[in-house]
This record gives C-alpha cells, sequence and structure tokens, in this order.
C-alpha cells in the first residue's frame, strides 16, 4: 500500500462491503465490511497469487521511489552546504566586528576620546530632550522638536524593543535617558539681515531674524537663541552687484541702469545706479551638533571651525609679559602720553618696572579747558593743545578705533579689551566699525593714569623733553626743558608726529633718518543729510536726528589714481569701499612704505590707494568724521592746520572728511638733497600759506567744490560751516604746487561722479590738511626695535613711522615694550652666566688642589 491508504496494482473495493484493506496491521486475506466488522476471507488461490504479486508489485515501485529521493535530498544537502557555509562565516565576522566596535566606541566614550563618532550610535525612543549648548560660562537648556533637525539631529524612533549599544533590551513603554550630543563650535561670516527686521544699531545681542538666517546658512530647522553669540556687527549699505543687482533690479519698478563707466565704486550712489540693498552684516560663533558640523565645509571668509587660540580669549596676551632679568629692574622713560606711550608705559609696569611718562602737554581735565578757550577764543597753548596733551592727538578726534593691521589679531584684541577695562563701551567689541567719540576718550583716559600710577609709573606732566643724554653710543636718559635730568638705560620715543623740534635734534645726534610720503589736501564738509540720502537712499530717514535712530550716520571711503602728468584727463578709476570708515590718521601709501621696513603684523599698513601705472598718485578721502566738526589743530599762530573730530553719538549736522594726495620727494614735490627732513618744511609752508589766506587768528580758508574746480573765488554767502573760529573765502586752487592741485581736481571729479552732491554747491573745502602721517621715519631694527645709530632709544609709534592711528600706535607701544623687556632679560641672563664662568672655574681648581687662573 502507498503512504496514502490505497492499494497499488489492485482494486480499490474488495468484495463482502468493499472494505479497505489494511496490510502490515491485520495481513493479506482481512477484509472489514463497511459496518466494520470482520468478513469472511476468500480461500481461492488464485485470487491470493494475484493479490500477492500486486503488494510486491508495489513495494518495488516504492523502494525505486525511495532511492530517488534520498539522492535527491542527499545532493540538495550538499549544495546547501557549500552555498551557506561562507554566507554563514561572513555573518558570523561581522557579528563579532559589531560587537567589538560597539565594545570600543563604548570604552572611547567613557574617557570623551571621540564623542563626535561614539553619539552616533546612541538610539533613544522619540521623547523632548533638553540637551546643554551653553557658550562658556553659561549653563542653559533648551527642548528639541519631536520631528526635523533643531541644531541638532534629534534621534530617531525605534521599534517595539531595541537592543542599545549598552547591552539592555528596553521595551517601547520605557523613557531612555536623553543622549548627551557632543556639541561643536563654528564661526560663521556674512550672515545678512534686513534692516527691516533688525533690531538696529543699538542691539547688539542675537535677533530672531539672526537666528532665522543663521538656521538657514546651517541648514536646520530651528536654531536656540542662546547657542548663537554675536562676534561682529556692521552696516552693508554697497550697490549690490552680480546677482544681487539683477535681483535689485527685479525687485524696483522704473529703475534705470547703471551709470557711466570709470566710475564704479564699491557701493557708489549715483543718479543712475541700481537701488541699494541696506543691511546688516554679522560674524557669529554658533554650537551645533556634531552631526550636524560634519556637513559643514571650511570655506575661510565664509564658515570655520571655532579655534579658541586664534579667534577666542584663549589666545596669549601680549601686553602681559613678566620681567625676569637678574638684578635690578632697567630704568625706562616714555617719552609722549598718547596711545602708543601709554600702552607701552602699561605694558611696562604690569611688567613689574617703573617707567616714567614725559608730556610736554598737562592732563585730560585741565587740557579740556585750554581746549575750549582755543575753539572759543582762539586762544592758543604751544604745549596744551588738540596735539599735545594726555592722550595725544587722538583725544579730539573721531575716537575711531578701526585698522587695518588684522582686526581678529591678538594685539588688537588686547587693545580693545583695555580700553573696555578702563571705561569704554562694550560695543567696541562687537561693533564692525567701533569709535569711541571724544566724550569716551576723556573719560576712560583717567582710569588709565590711575592705573598706571598704582602700577608705580610716574608722569612728568608739562616735561617736555628739549633734548636727549648720549654716551659711549647708548642713551642714557633725557634733559627736561626746565633742565630737569632723568637716567635711564633705555628711552621709548612715543611723540607722535607733530613734535618737529625732536626730528632735528635725533638728525644731530646721528639717529638715522630717511624721508617718507605723506598726503596732503583739504578738509571737504557736506550735510550729513546728503550723505544719508547718498549711501543709504529710501532708508536715509531711519538714521534719527540725534544718533539715536537705527542706523548710524553715513560715512564712506572713496579712493583713486590720477595720472600725475600735466596732459592729464579723466581716466581715474575709482577703487574701493565707498561704505567703510578710513582708519584715523592711517590713510596712505606713505605708512605702508614705512611699515614695509618691519616685516610684523601690525607695522604692515595697507595702501588706500591702487596705483593704474608707474606715474600715479592716489587721491582718497581720510578719517572721515560722519555728524562731526571741524577743528584747528595749529602748533603756532602763524600756521594753519585742521582736523575732524566727533562725540560718541555722531549728532553734528555735518559730514566732514580729508581729501588728499600722496606727496613726497619721489613725486617731485621737493628735493631731499641729503635733506631727510625737507618733508616737514613742506608742510610748514603749506600751512604757513593757509594762515596767509584765512587772514590770522587761525581764521578758515574756505572754497565751494564747484569754484575750485573752475579756479575761481566763492561768492558771499557761503554754506554754514562746523569750524568754529570762522571761515573766509579764498582761492584754495592756487595754495597748493600745480602738480598737487591738478590731481585733486580730478579726485573731486571722479568721486562727484561716484556720490551724487559730493561736488556740488554746499560742499565746502577747508584749507589745510597737511598731517595725515610722519613724513620721515627713525630707521629701527625689526626684530629688537632698536633704533639705528642709537643704542637705547626705541621709536614707537605714529611719529617714528610704524603706525596710523589709535589702535596700531597702540599695538606698536606694546610691541616695542615687549621687545625691549625680553631683549634685556636675554642681556642680563647673558651676564649673569659669563660671569658666574671665572667663579666656576676658580671652584673646580681649588677641589683639584690648583692655583686660580686669571
Amino acid at each position: 500500500t502507498s503512504r496514502w491508504g490505497r492499494t497499488r496494482g489492485g482494486p480499490r473495493h474488495q468484495r463482502g462491503g468493499g472494505g479497505r484493506r489494511e496490510l502490515g496491521r491485520r495481513g493479506l486475506g482481512d477484509r472489514v465490511d463497511g459496518n466494520g466488522r470482520r468478513g469472511q476471507e476468500a480461500s481461492d488461490e488464485s485470487g491470493d497469487r494475484a493479490r500477492a504479486l500486486s503488494v510486491c508489485s508495489s513495494q518495488a515501485v516504492w523502494a525505486s521511489n525511495f532511492r530517488i529521493r534520498v539522492a535527491w535530498e542527499l545532493c540538495c544537502a550538499i549544495g546547501l552546504h557549500w552555498l551557506l557555509l561562507p554566507i554563514g562565516i561572513l555573518v558570523a565576522k561581522m557579528a563579532i566586528f559589531y560587537a567589538a566596535a560597539v565594545l570600543l566606541l563604548h570604552a572611547a566614550s567613557a574617557y570623551a576620546f571621540v564623542p563626535m563618532v561614539s553619539n552616533k550610535w546612541r538610539i533613544g525612543t522619540r521623547t523632548s530632550m533638553s540637551i546643554s549648548m551653553s557658550m562658556p560660562g553659561e549653563k542653559t537648556a533648551a527642548p528639541l522638536a519631536r520631528r526635523g533637525r533643531v541644531g541638532v539631529d534629534s534621534p530617531r524612533s525605534p521599534s517595539t524593543r531595541r537592543l542599545m549599544p549598552h547591552g539592555i533590551v528596553r521595551s517601547r513603554h520605557q523613557r531612555v535617558p536623553a543622549p548627551r550630543l557632543s556639541l561643536v563650535e563654528w564661526r560663521l561670516w556674512g550672515v545678512g539681515t534686513s534692516v527691516d527686521e533688525d533690531g538696529g544699531q543699538h542691539t547688539l545681542t542675537p535677533s530672531e531674524a539672526l537666528r532665522a538666517a543663521v538656521a538657514e546658512r546651517l541648514g536646520v530647522d530651528e536654531l536656540p537663541l542662546e547657542h548663537i553669540r554675536l562676534v561682529r556687527k556692521s552696516l552693508d549699505a554697497r550697490k549690490p552687484r552680480g546677482r544681487a543687482a539683477r535681483a535689485a533690479r527685479g525687485a524696483q519698478t522704473g529703475t534705470r541702469r547703471a551709470g557711466a563707466k570709470g566710475t564704479a565704486v564699491v557701493g557708489d550712489a549715483s543718479p543712475a545706479s541700481d537701488a541699494r540693498v541696506v543691511r546688516w552684516d554679522h560674524v557669529v560663533d554658533v554650537r551645533v551638533d556634531s552631526r550636524v558640523a560634519r556637513r559643514l565645509k571650511a570655506q575661510p571668509g565664509r564658515q570655520m571651525p571655532f579655534d579658541p587660540v586664534v579667534m577666542g580669549d584663549e589666545a596669549p596676551s601680549v601686553g602681559t609679559v613678566a620681567w625676569e632679568g637678574a638684578g635690578d629692574a632697567p630704568r625706562v622713560v616714555v617719552v609722549g602720553a598718547g596711545p602708543c606711550g601709554l600702552f607701552a608705559a602699561l605694558t611696562l609696569a604690569r611688567a613689574g618696572l617703573r617707567p616714567v611718562v614725559c608730556e610736554r602737554g598737562k592732563t585730560v581735565e585741565e587740557r579740556g579747558r585750554d581746549v575750549g578757550a582755543l575753539i572759543a577764543r582762539g586762544r592758543l597753548s604751544a604745549d596744551s593743545n588738540l596735539c599735545y596733551g594726555e592722550g595725544g592727538a587722538g583725544t579730539w578726534s573721531d575716537g575711531k578705533l578701526t585698522t587695518r593691521i588684522g582686526r581678529n589679531s591678538n594685539e588688537v584684541r588686547e587693545v580693545l579689551k583695555t580700553l573696555v577695562h578702563f571705561g569704554a563701551p562694550d560695543r567696541i567689541l562687537v561693533d564692525g566699525k567701533p569709535h569711541l567719540g571724544t566724550d569716551n576718550l576723556v573719560r576712560l583716559l583717567k582710569g588709565f593714569r590711575e592705573e598706571l600710577v598704582s602700577l608705580g609709573a610716574v608722569f612728568k606732566w608739562e616735561g617736555r623733553v628739549e633734548s636727549l643724554m648720549k654716551t659711549d653710543g647708548h642713551i642714557s636718559g633725557v634733559r627736561l626743558a626746565g633742565g630737569e635730568e632723568i637716567c635711564a638705560d633705555a628711552v621709548i620715543l612715543a611723540t607722535g608726529h607733530s613734535c618737529r623740534e625732536l626730528y632735528h635734534q635725533l638728525h644731530d645726534l646721528g639717529v638715522r633718518l630717511e624721508p617718507k610720503d605723506f598726503a596732503v589736501g583739504f578738509r571737504i564738509e557736506h550735510p550729513q543729510p546728503l550723505i544719508n540720502r547718498a549711501q543709504y537712499g529710501e532708508y536715509a530717514s531711519r538714521v534719527g536726528k540725534r544718533g539715536d535712530g537705527a542706523l548710524p550716520a553715513a560715512s564712506y571711503r572713496l579712493a583713486t589714481t590720477v595720472a600725475d602728468s600735466p596732459d592729464a584727463t579723466d581716466n581715474a578709476a575709482a577703487t574701493d569701499d565707498a561704505n567703510s570708515n578710513d582708519d584715523t590718521n592711517n590713510g596712505n601709501n606713505n605708512a605702508a612704505a614705512a611699515a614695509a621696513k618691519s616685516p610684523s603684523a601690525a607695522e604692515r599698513a595697507t595702501k588706500e590707494w591702487r596705483s593704474t601705472g608707474t606715474d600715479g598718485r592716489g587721491c582718497y578721502s581720510f578719517c572721515m568724521c560722519p555728524g562731526g566738526q571741524i577743528v584747528p589743530t595749529s602748533l603756532q599762530e602763524d600756521e594753519l592746520c585742521i582736523n575732524g573730530m566727533s562725540f560718541s553719538k555722531r549728532a553734528s549736522a555735518w559730514a566732514n572728511a580729508a581729501l588728499v594726495v600722496s606727496v613726497g620727494h619721489s613725486y617731485g614735490d621737493y628735493e631731499v638733497d641729503g635733506n631727510p627732513l625737507a618733508g616737514l618744511d613742506f608742510q610748514r609752508e603749506m600751512e604757513s600759506r593757509a594762515a596767509t589766506m584765512g587772514g590770522g587768528e587761525l581764521v578758515c580758508p574756505v572754497q565751494r567744490a564747484p569754484d575750485f574746480l573752475a579756479g575761481k573765488m566763492s561768492e558771499e554767502p557761503l554754506p554754514k560751516s562746523s569750524y568754529r573760529r570762522g571761515v573766509r573765502s579764498a582761492p584754495l586752487h592756487e595754495l597748493y604746487p600745480p602738480k598737487i592741485t591738478r590731481a585733486l581736481r580730478e579726485a573731486l571729479r571722479t568721486f562727484g561722479k561716484s556720490m551724487p552732491g559730493f561736488a556740488a554747491e554746499d560742499a565746502l573745502l577747508h584749507g589745510v590738511e597737511t598731517r595725515t602721517s610722519a613724513p620721515v621715519q627713525i630707521v629701527r631694527d625689526a626684530d629688537s626695535c632698536e633704533s639705528d645709530g642709537l643704542r637705547g632709544l626705541y621709536p614707537a609709534g605714529e611719529g617714528a613711522g610704524y603706525a596710523g592711528g589709535i589702535v596700531s600706535a597702540a599695538v606698536d607701544g606694546m610691541r616695542v615694550a615687549t621687545a625691549f623687556i625680553r631683549a634685556r632679560a636675554n642681556a642680563d641672563a647673558t651676564v649673569a652666566a659669563a660671569a658666574a664662568q671665572p667663579a666656576a672655574k676658580q671652584s673646580a681648581s681649588r677641589a683639584a688642589g690648583q692655583s686660580p687662573e686669571w
């Protein structure tokens, strides 16, 4: 019978009720009827033989089928074995590798070696998390959204049961502790927000608009506001170019195409130019999850990983070097109490030395009274004026803290933090173009002086240095005007660029001096609303009247190069940014030429203009004072020189800037003939002409810009001026030599095309501006900062030709003081080692029983 119970090769139903044959259990002859009763067995022989043959045939067929099936199953088993064996081995290896990787990652995470990698394997349930992403010194927590990216990658929801890397099986009903994800800090540049969404110039904390812009840059849905730190904020009102220009044209209906060629200034506001896109530009530090940070690509100038040494507060301070020399501390005299002298004295005092500061002027309180008498009554003091006194010439100026020696350098950050420590507003650390104003400068100078006195510094007010004392080629001290002599081992010369008589003394002492190019010109003054409209366009109304508007008073910077030839034509190409402040008192290629002799970062001033030819002469705006006024900086009554100043709010109705052109012996403006001080004589001659044109008593000669271009006198009534000593119409086109006048005219025409109204009837030229920088450089060693020709003399700052402006002068003062401390400490160590050698040799000789050899 087959496995299914039927008889193979025989009838399905048998006689006697059709019962089914049950072979093997009941025998060959048994029958079972339909009622289950046993029937009678047939006894005929033929029937039995037939049934026997049928059974044998069925068994033979079954045996044959069984052998075939066994052979087939054996073949399948062998094939599956050889097929599955490599797969099983591979799976086993992967399981072992996974287990080892998990163990290694957990070990590394426990010791915080690779937190960015280990966090990838931590999986939790979908639940709100609080992840600490606070800035240094803060402890904050913020809930994360249930879906999407929220500055960090939210962990995805697991299945019903999930094996955690920790080896714990958790059900979906259990709460998994929120993982502590690794956070990475990045710095982003150029994050912009519109002036409509931003809080304005007085908002120096991250805003909602800034958070949205940062989140869009990072590609995340949301970002907690406390994870953003504002590093810098500045206003960008430049004219859009490229895609931005096409977008602006599409957004503005009825706009005309850009103006003529050759007059395009970055941010120009010509009547035919496209509409401006005024926005706030930010530099921010933001903390994100490491998985988000891995998607970011480092792009210099756009986004970079945060480096606490290069970008943060962990950078080594340049002004806190300590005196470690042997023996008595050296005696140091600092000549001048301007930014260079004060920061040099502070560096020395913090190192443990006791510098003596000699200043020909008075303290800032007494100096303020002398300045008031000068402006109101015309009473000029030779030693206490807008150039001499505590704080130097920068005290009564705009107080710009912009610089071109590296906005993010350690030295610049050190200067800004020091100023904040002494009372400057905190916003100077964030402002893109920080400035203090005269009122803030006067206040912080008092704190500066008190700090120096508490550290042991000594001030000699009204102590004009009459001469330098010299012994055997080394400086030995200074002699004051009253006859007092102060002995010193070193003298740091930080006199500023107006101390002309000291240059002659250095020349007589054999100190190496070199002539340097500088710049001269006029002060040009406009109504401040005119500049606001030219720079901000439709946003000009947001400036405000008292400096409290959403936008600051608009400024500009213009530069061009003109051909220095009699047949010069209007082929000047304007360059540079028309919406940036100049660096205070640093405005020309002369500072760059001077600083090129010293390779340090602070001494590399950048050229203010770009020459288009070998015979080009640079013309540019310089020391722009928005919301300011023009003041006299004369040293003698028969000479007239002017400058600009502003208070902190810049709320004046006028805007003024110097319009100057590069001059020097290299241009043939004056002959040197072996005299490195020829530039001083040129300055004095121009200032004397200006005083004569003004009629004396510090009255300023003026001329309308169109009349200067036309070469004619300006008729009364003249436009109003902020100069309080009075103005007088004069032919300023006749004051300078013809080549300089031609260059100024070319620049004025070019700038008039770039900025509407710049050369219009309301533009008033004031004469003269001659002290943009020192016309001479005191040569010094690049490493030791010691002068070439007189050992122990350390020329520094703007008067020496190595700085221009408050910040760069302060940085140079710190650098020179630090160089002196290290050089003197090394020298003392060398002397001490040399003195110790004979004593050691004598001791060794005595130990050996020999007489000492000297």
